[in-house]
């Protein structure tokens, strides 16, 4: 599992982890962000969604902390190109009822995401995203797979996304 020591992983309950494997996950999870956004800087066609924004890592960490992991985040985001940012795009918060959210996690293996963690963590996502721009929020209450998907679409063909 990526050698993650104690079976801890990026998946893990974030206060289960040991302080170095705290940051050993943080360094991973800012790489992947990387990862992703030199993905997007490098595409120039099509419609590309990703599962994660470069602010979910946020909801980990207390509001104190979140100045902080968000220069970290973008630091580490550019890289060695100081002129390099977050590419644009929209975002879709998808809201749902907290304990359908935990059952979820219980199936994937992930017993530490409880209906009071999880609502804790929307609740900051909420506080994070509130008021910004490019943001939609989807509620999924009672909506099959089907009815999601299709909310998705509205919301991504609703205009432009982003200029190529």
């Amino acid at each position: 599992m990526n050698g993650w020591s104690r079976g801890a992983c990026p998946g893990e309950a974030v206060d289960e982890l040991t302080p170095a494997e705290r940051r050993r996950a943080d360094a991973w999870i800012a790489r992947q962000f990387k990862l992703k956004n030199d993905h997007l800087r490098n595409k120039r066609l099509g419609i590309l969604m990703l599962d994660r924004t470069p602010l979910d890592p946020l909801a980990f960490a207390e509001a104190g902390q979140w100045r902080g992991k968000a220069r970290a985040l973008l630091r580490a985001i550019g890289g060695d190109h100081a002129n390099w940012d977050v590419e644009p795009g929209k975002v879709i918060v998808l809201g749902g009822e907290s304990s359908e959210l935990a059952m979820r996690m219980l199936l994937t293996g992930r017993e530490g995401y409880t209906e009071a963690r999880l609502e804790k963590m929307a609740g900051k996502l909420s506080d994070l995203f509130d008021g910004t721009a490019g943001v939609t929020r989807i509620d999924t209450r009672g909506l099959s797979a089907g009815e999601v998907a299709k909310r998705i679409a509205q919301v991504v063909h609703s205009g432009t996304i982003r200029s190529v």
